[in-house]
């Protein structure tokens, strides 16, 4: 156990004490653009302090200008994005569904051929004559 003061009195910590685990921050497209339009108002040199004085990092800075560039921090960039992520996890998820059931439709083929196969051969060993389906079809 480790010794603290507070407010004059001694509180106690345990070694176990539970810290909480700190949160990402998230910025928002307001944000972004304000710091950038700060960051590019800064003089030369100035940059440095500027970020120190946000907390922010000179990747986050850039990232947030390449997406500026491409017009990813206009108002209506959200919802296209959003739609597209949406829209590609719908696609993705019809993909797994078709391929099981293509997976699903192989076992039922293989099973249908071995039965047939075995119809044939037992036929064959009765003298009884076979007819396919696919001669069959005007009967």
């Amino acid at each position: 156990m480790s010794d603290a003061t507070s407010n004059g009195s001694v509180t106690r910590f345990s070694s176990t004490q539970i810290v909480e685990r700190p949160k990402r921050r998230r910025f928002s497209i307001e944000e972004k653009s304000r710091l950038l339009r700060e960051a590019d108002a800064c003089a030369s040199g100035m940059v440095g302090a500027f970020l120190r004085r946000e907390g922010i990092y000179s990747s986050q800075l850039y990232a947030w200008r390449r997406e500026r560039d491409r017009g990813d921090l206009a108002a209506g960039s959200v919802g296209k994005r959003t739609a597209a992520r949406a829209t590609q996890r719908a696609d993705t998820q019809r993909i797994v569904e078709l391929e099981r059931e293509i997976r699903k439709l192989k076992r039922r083929n293989e099973r249908l051929e071995l039965f047939e196969e075995t119809r044939k051969k037992a036929a064959g060993l009765l003298g009884l004559e076979f007819k396919s389906p696919e001669i069959d079809e005007n009967d």
